[in-house]
């Protein structure tokens, strides 16, 4: 389920925003950003989630991995 931007509480001032004002400049200039550099910090300090998010489907795999061997383990025999 895809969820509009403006539809997060912290993001509701984007609804605001024209479709003209978002010039192609605008949007070479987003594009130039860095993610870990620019974009992630930025959500970062609006958003209140502050763990670290894998960037690429092997780093998903790993957390993925890692969070399920050290779950508490179902079959405890009690």
């Amino acid at each position: 389920m895809l969820v509009r931007i403006e539809g997060i509480e912290e993001f509701e001032l984007a609804g605001r925003v024209s479709r003209q004002a978002i010039t192609d400049e605008v949007l070479r200039g987003i594009r130039n950003l860095d993610e870990r550099k620019h974009i992630e910090p930025f959500l970062r300090d609006i958003l209140a989630d502050w763990n670290e998010t894998p960037h690429t489907s092997t780093e998903s795999s790993a957390s993925s991995t890692q969070r399920m061997n050290s779950a508490p383990s179902c079959n405890s025999g009690h």
